[in-house]
């Protein structure tokens, strides 16, 4: 087969010179092999052209994926450093620990917590941790508040201790007390409900109950005054309890006043005043003679009803003459 190729013009300028080669009518070989891609191949592009316009896609170009994370901070992206907000999926609980054994009042108290993050994505804290302390009346007082300035890792716990100061209301025996997680509420969580962890302390030391400066009238007539310090000088508090005064001569005698304490707090003294009518309050007068006034504090069988470390300062006899 005879193919026209055209003309082929190829001018070439060097040093002024023109060369003009053109070749018409040349015979160009076994059309089936070497006579190249067909004029329609040439002009869509097939695979002997290279890629056609529609292989130029999105393959040769990668996945979009790999161009990294999105902009906007999404999934790709990871989850922040700390909770911020109820999606990062923090929930804190708390374990408090019970304290050492202490005498009493004025003894440090440690109270050693651990706070557990059950969140699987994002750390949590810093936070407060809040001590409250059962009153004699059931009711609670914060004595501390502890400051944990870490971070809780996800799945991770923490470990730190708050202490305080025993009051002088604390009592004998044990004393109820509970930590409260993130009082001041600044992790948000998940779960707000358990962030709170009850436990309970021990004080050895017992109150000691005394009658101070008691002050009687030594010829008391029908009426008369009885005037006397009432101090707690144990670690302990002391309460309820009862003291009572008493008055005798000859003929008999009898119960003149009984005189309720709700509450005596460990060290403290608390000034006692009651004026005593023979006939309203004692059942009657006596006879002149010799007789006597008597106060005991917190009576009763087997010490009454506080457990005292001392048990022989609880009474005060006055001698008197009606």
């Amino acid at each position: 087969m005879r193919t026209r190729a055209g003309a082929l013009l190829c001018a070439l300028c060097l040093s002024g010179c023109t060369a003009i080669f053109s070749v018409d009518d040349y015979e160009v070989g076994d059309p089936d092999v070497d006579a190249g891609p067909s004029e329609t191949d040439a002009g869509e592009g097939g695979s002997d052209g290279g890629p056609d316009e529609d292989d130029a896609g999105a393959t040769d170009a990668g996945p979009a994926e790999d161009a990294g994370p999105p902009v906007d901070g999404g999934v790709d992206a990871g989850p922040p450093a700390r909770c911020t907000e109820v999606a990062h999926g923090c929930d804190l609980i708390i374990s408090c620990s019970m304290p050492e054994t202490i005498t009493g009042s004025g003894d440090s108290v440690r109270v050693p917590y651990s706070v557990t993050n059950l969140g699987m994505l994002s750390g949590a804290g810093p936070f407060d941790v809040t001590v409250e302390l059962a009153r004699p009346d059931g009711s609670y007082v914060e004595v501390t508040t502890d400051r944990f300035a870490g971070i809780v890792e996800p799945l991770g716990t923490g470990m730190d201790e708050a202490s305080f100061v025993a009051p002088d209301w604390i009592r004998n025996g044990s004393t109820d007390l509970r930590c409260v997680l993130d009082s001041s509420d600044e992790v948000p969580e998940t779960d707000e409900s358990n962030n709170q962890s009850d436990t309970s302390f021990v004080a050895s030391g017992l109150p000691d109950l005394q009658i101070i400066s008691p002050s009687i009238p030594g010829s008391p007539g029908s009426t008369f005054t009885v005037r006397f310090d009432l101090r707690n000088a144990g670690p302990t508090a002391a309460g309820p309890f009862t003291y009572l005064i008493s008055a005798g001569g000859a003929g008999g005698g009898g119960t003149c006043r009984i005189v309720s304490i709700s509450d005596l707090s460990a060290g403290t003294t608390r000034s006692e005043s009651e004026t005593i009518n023979l006939s309203a309050d004692c059942g009657g007068g006596f006879p002149p003679g010799d007789g006597t006034v008597f106060i005991n504090v917190d009576p009763g069988a087997g010490g009454g009803d506080v457990m005292e470390s001392n048990e022989d300062n609880n009474t005060f006899t006055r001698n008197v003459t009606w």
